[in-house]
C-alpha cells in the first residue's frame, strides 16, 4: 500500500474516532461527516513533529536566501571599479 494511501485511510480512521467521540449516543453513533474530516486533517498536519519540520523548513530558506543576497552584495561590490 502506498505512502497516499495509507494517510488517507488514516485520516478516514481518525474522522470516524471523532464523529464516534462526538456522538451523545454511544450505541447510536454520527455519520462521519466532511467536519469530522477537516478535524482529522487539522490534527494530522499540526503535530509537533509536523510543525517542527515546517520550522526547520523556513528556517532553511530563510538562512539560504540571506546568505544568497549577502554574496551577491559582496561580488558586486568586489566588481566595482573606482
Amino acid at each position: 500500500m502506498s505512502g497516499d494511501a495509507r494517510r488517507a485511510l488514516d485520516i478516514c480512521r481518525r474522522a470516524a474516532d471523532i464523529a464516534e467521540l462526538a456522538s451523545e449516543d454511544p450505541k447510536n453513533p454520527m455519520l462521519v461527516g466532511m467536519q469530522h474530516v477537516d478535524t482529522a486533517l487539522q490534527e494530522m498536519f499540526s503535530t509537533p513533529k509536523i510543525v517542527a519540520m515546517r520550522l526547520v523548513v523556513t528556517d532553511t530558506i530563510f538562512h539560504l536566501t540571506f546568505n544568497v543576497r549577502t554574496n551577491k552584495t559582496e561580488n558586486d561590490n568586489a566588481n566595482v571599479t573606482t
